[in-house]
């Protein structure tokens, strides 16, 4: 077993730390009736360490592998690599693959989301492009990984994406969140034009791993919501992603944290 396989996705070892490791078969019978043998101490530096990433998969947070999205939208064009501990750098290798012609692009980023919006040769409408992702952990870089994703590029795509939409489609995606980054862990909501008279408003914080730490829900009438959230000091610096639901349609906004 790799170390970087061990605790599995939820609880994942954290290199630089030593752990205390125990081991028992299932060769003299059950596996759950077998002693442990002696242990020992194991670990690997952090400065050793170099992962690459990928896409996130359905059906997880910031999900974008194998996705549709819309290029040069101010919503529904981000796209988000998995998260990977101290990486100073995202590259994202977007192409087609046999077609010389077609845009094959390298984007360099110090954060795992990549908005497919710039200048220049866009990525075509209708195409489906291959996006590979690499990282940069402590000066090393590592490889692209496989299996790629895909992404297909449709400009009236109006689905998964950081904009609310409510099921009738009348809310034009008025959500507004400030400051960010925040320093003093008071973090300003406000929510307009929302199309239902009652709402069940919810709104939930997640790291880069993707574990939930903070979550409140709101009942709200009328069509404007407003609110300050408090972040307990737990919350300590780094990127989050907000989920913010109305009535069961999400919308999802970064939000930096400075201590």
């Amino acid at each position: 077993m790799l170390f970087i396989d061990m605790g599995g996705s939820v609880n994942p070892l954290v290199p630089g730390v030593h752990y205390f490791v125990r081991i028992r078969t299932n060769v003299g019978g059950p596996l759950a009736s077998a002693k442990y043998g002696p242990g020992c101490e194991m670990g690997m530096s952090a400065a050793a360490v170099v992962h690459c990433s990928q896409l996130i998969n359905g059906t997880l947070y910031g999900h974008s592998c194998n996705e549709t999205r819309a290029f040069g939208s101010s919503s529904y064009s981000f796209i988000y690599a998995t998260p990977v501990l101290g990486a100073s750098a995202y590259t994202f290798h977007i192409y087609i693959p046999g077609e010389p012609t077609a845009l094959d692009t390298v984007i360099t980023r110090g954060t795992y989301t990549l908005q497919l919006k710039w200048p220049g040769t866009p990525m075509a409408n209708g195409s489906t492009y291959n996006v590979d992702v690499k990282t940069t952990v402590n000066g090393m870089q590592s490889n692209y990984c496989l299996p790629f994703c895909n992404i297909t590029i449709d400009n009236t795509f109006t689905g998964t994406g950081g904009q609310l939409t409510q099921v009738d489609g009348s809310f034009n995606g008025d959500v507004r969140m400030w400051p960010n980054p925040v320093a003093d862990g008071r973090v300003n909501f406000a929510l307009n034009d929302l199309a239902e008279v009652d709402q069940q408003i919810q709104l939930d914080l997640y790291d880069m791993y993707g574990r939930k730490v903070l979550a409140r829900d709101y009942g709200n009438s009328g069509n404007s919501f407003s609110t300050v959230l408090e972040l307990p000091s737990e919350v300590t610096s780094g990127v989050y992603l907000v989920h913010i639901t109305v009535n069961g349609v999400t919308t999802v906004q970064r939000l930096s944290v400075v201590r």
